[in-house]
């Protein structure tokens, strides 16, 4: 088969390799992180399961061709990613050995994988390749020049795997749906009337089998938008109401002023409460979507800027008696989720709103 034979075995080694690897490394790590209690909340950087692939490509190929030295080049990347683990400024304390040890283990999980993917890739050119790969050592020694075969194959293997990496990539993607949270925030602050706060509910759709999640959502940011049966606008604004996340603080600083305390309105805080990151195995986040005061007709949208006035209420953002349509949209990594809500005022008890996918 000659150099076709290699690039088969290049291929199949590599998409193999890289198929094994991230499915057992990367299982194992998160295995060992949830064992450990672990959370990693940074966003940004480069994705763990990029870097691994292109570890375990890189080590294999050295495998494959058998490249003097490639077990001290194992260890000593090992002791370099483990060191730059160690020194991450945001693990400290006690997690920071717990971090360490699931990485020094699956790194060398990972290393395992890739000496496996490149044994598979020396296999399988003995087997495909003709002549035999000791006689083309031979007639590589006797003056053959440089093998194509092998440069060609690696390359073509290294395609293939950037292939299964988008395809990965594609399937892992963040994919946000919302729907109705059935649960009404009942209470009463002071003196002022008995309320009522309406949410909605954001989460990650399931992902295809046999993944095991999709990537976190990062800063994921909502809007809200009213419209009358008719198309037209129920709140005249010229802009969607960027949407509150009540997962993050409220956007007010508690201050002593003669001897009291009192809120004030922190415009940081507010911009901070406009964003949130979505994971998948964690609960759902909320969007504040909707306040009804006990015996009165109006209800108001709720969102940060509320805090500004006087019982949440804000004048501009009030609707009356009436059915009302709804647009919530979730902006995240350069993706739109969108879904539209009929919000139904029935009457005047703080319970008299209804809110279903329209």
């Amino acid at each position: 088969m000659g150099m076709a034979g290699i690039v088969v075995a290049w291929v199949t080694g590599l998409v193999v390799m890289g198929l094994v690897g991230h499915f057992f490394v990367e299982g194992l790590l998160q295995w060992l992180r949830d064992l450990a209690g672990l959370r990693d909340k940074n966003g940004g950087g480069v994705p763990a399961w990029a870097t691994g692939l292109v570890e375990r490509i890189f080590f294999a190929s050295l495998v494959a061709l058998n490249v003097f030295g490639y077990p001290t080049a194992m260890m000593a990347y090992l002791a370099a990613k483990l060191a730059a683990n160690w020194s991450h400024p945001k693990r400290e304390g006690v997690d920071r050995h717990k971090w360490a040890v699931s990485a020094l283990l699956a790194g060398l999980a990972s290393m395992l994988v890739a000496v496996f993917g490149g044994l598979l890739i020396q296999w399988l050119s003995t087997r495909l390749a003709w002549p035999p790969a000791s006689e083309m050592g031979t007639v590589a020694a006797a003056g053959a020049g440089f093998n194509w075969s092998l440069f060609y194959g690696l390359v073509l293997g290294i395609v293939a795997s950037g292939i299964v990496v988008i395809w990965h990539d594609f399937l892992t993607k963040p994919l946000l749906q919302i729907f109705v949270d059935d649960e009404i925030a009942l209470g009463q602050v002071d003196n002022a009337p008995p309320h009522a706060f309406y949410h909605l509910k954001v989460r990650q759709r399931p992902v295809m089998w046999p993944l095991a999640s999709r990537r976190s959502a990062w800063s994921a940011k909502a809007t809200i938008e009213v419209l009358n049966m008719d198309g037209t606008r129920a709140i005249v604004d010229p802009k969607p109401i960027p949407a509150r996340w009540p997962s993050k603080r409220q956007p007010l600083m508690s201050h002593l002023l003669d001897g009291q305390l009192v809120h004030m309105f922190d415009v940081g805080l507010m911009s901070e409460a406009a964003k949130v990151d979505i994971h998948y195995h964690v609960e759902d986040e909320k969007i504040a979507l909707l306040l009804k005061l006990d015996r009165q007709s109006e209800c108001y949208i709720f969102s940060n800027e509320s805090y500004l006035y006087g019982a949440w209420s804000k004048p501009e953002w009030r609707l009356n008696t009436g059915e009302y349509r709804v647009r919530v949209t979730v902006y995240y990594e350069r993706r739109v989720s969108r879904k539209d809500f009929l919000l139904k005022n029935l009457g005047t008890a703080r319970d008299s709103v209804q809110i279903m996918p329209a």
